[in-house]
């Protein structure tokens, strides 16, 4: 994919994720514009449709909660990921 369209779909997945981020204070800044990770959809603006929708779900206490909710959160995930097997077997 040229470089204008990349860029033109990562301006566009901006947008779906401004629903969400910009009423919380974000404000996203373009860099520099390179290969993304490919994802697994042949539609290019799904991994934003989708990381919008993983913020809106489970992001909550970073998106409106305090300093202190989040540094309590990221605390007890880092407890939780030295107790999940390896592998497959610690697949949620």
């Amino acid at each position: 994919m040229p470089a204008m369209d990349r860029k033109g779909f990562l301006l566009a997945g901006c947008q779906i994720l401004d629903v969400v981020l910009v009423p919380r204070g974000f404000q996203f800044a373009l860099g520099t514009v390179g290969k993304g990770s490919g994802g697994f959809s042949k539609e290019p603006l799904d991994g934003f449709r989708h990381l919008r929708a993983d913020l809106e779900r489970y992001a909550q206490v970073f998106l409106t909660g305090t300093d202190e909710q989040l540094v309590t959160l990221l605390s007890h995930a880092e407890k939780l990921v030295g107790e999940r097997p390896k592998g497959v077997l610690g697949l949620p």
